[in-house]
């Protein structure tokens, strides 16, 4: 009888494993398609995204979302293309895997120019990813003009080294507000540099010094 059933055409109510993993693959497949598509964003009329934005290494983004220091000399352009060339995660001694860290090697040493394109870079990052992001972006444009106006007056060095310790200041403690000038901070490292520059001084007079015994 059963015999007879299966082959008249009727239905099994059974189904062969083989059957069963294609329709789980198939379920499956569908809704992976399903839930990347219901995570694009909806367009938004006017929106206009910034030039600027595109293009930056997933691990600068991590790092401002997440409201972390990032050195400008990794917002560089030259930086960002290496960043995409280079892989996000290294060995560490006890045999894990880590992500990078930002090289903060010579951050004293970006110019003028390459620090002016990574301040604006910064701000449009900081407006979409820092909390209170319009209010921060805006404090980061002050911050960045006091810094300009440093540069005028008190040279690039000291600009550069009063900006850093600013911003590291922020991120360390988010209540700092950096839109203005903070003469503390301006001695501070008015001092260093001052301090740096009669290390070098000195220790150029004595190698001279040797030299000339020599």
């Amino acid at each position: 009888m059963a015999a007879q059933s299966s082959r008249s055409g009727q239905p099994s109510p059974f189904i062969t494993d083989e059957e069963f993993e294609r329709l789980r693959s198939r379920t499956a497949v569908s809704g992976e398609q399903e839930d990347s598509k219901g995570s694009i964003p909806d367009m938004v009329p006017g929106f206009k995204a910034s030039p600027l934005t595109i293009g930056v290494p997933p691990k600068i983004i991590r790092a401002f979302k997440a409201f972390d220091y990032v050195p400008y000399t990794s917002l560089t352009a030259t930086a960002r293309l290496k960043a995409e060339q280079e892989q996000e995660l290294e060995w560490k001694a006890d045999g894990s895997l880590a992500a990078k860290r930002f090289d903060w090697l010579d951050e004293t040493a970006i110019t003028d120019r390459a620090w002016q394109a990574a301040a604006r870079l910064a701000v449009e990052l900081a407006r979409q990813h820092w909390p209170q992001g319009a209010v921060r972006a805006e404090a980061l444009i002050g911050h960045h003009d006091v810094v300009t106006r440093l540069a005028e007056s008190h040279g690039w060095q000291i600009a550069v080294r009063y900006d850093i310790r600013q911003r590291d200041t922020m991120h360390r403690v988010p209540q700092h507000d950096i839109s203005t000038l903070s003469d503390a901070a301006l001695t501070y490292v008015s001092s260093q540099v001052m301090t740096f520059g009669i290390i070098r001084h000195c220790t150029s007079f004595n190698h001279g010094e040797a030299s000339a015994d020599r």
